[in-house]
């Protein structure tokens, strides 16, 4: 089965990456509580860990082919608006400002996760050439 792209989105692996990210953002959330019992200072950044390893789950699903950087930043910001209602309503209070960090960082780490996964994955294809037909990677 083709991917499905909208221009340059990954529309399918956007959903299943979302999807897969809420997923680990509302057990990361859920875990809080137990989090703050064993060390409270560990819990202050307990959500924005969470949230930057839910982008990154939901990032490995996107297919890093022609703009990874607006797939990883697209990725990163549906997986928090589906999470963020309940991030609003959850076992902890965030304040708002800390809901607005999450909501930059999201995509941030979307984009980065995304770019990572392109600049690490195996050798470059063909088409990777500059335009005088020499390979990038020997220049």
């Amino acid at each position: 089965m083709a991917p499905s792209t909208v221009g340059a989105i990954d529309s399918n692996g956007m959903v299943r990456g979302a999807s897969l990210g809420f997923t680990v953002l509302i057990l990361g959330v859920l875990v809080t509580p137990a989090v703050a019992m064993v060390s409270g200072p560990v819990a202050g950044g307990w959500p924005y860990l969470a949230t930057v390893v839910a982008v990154a789950v939901a990032g490995m699903r996107i297919d890093p082919a022609s703009r990874p950087l607006l797939n990883g930043a697209l990725v990163g910001l549906l997986t928090y608006s589906l999470a963020a209602p309940f991030l609003m309503f959850g076992p902890i209070v965030l304040s708002s400002a800390r809901l607005w960090a999450l909501c930059l960082l999201a995509p941030v780490a979307g984009a980065a996760t995304v770019l990572a996964r392109k600049r690490l994955s195996g050798p470059r294809p063909a088409s990777a050439t500059w335009p005088c037909g020499r390979n990038r990677a020997a220049a």
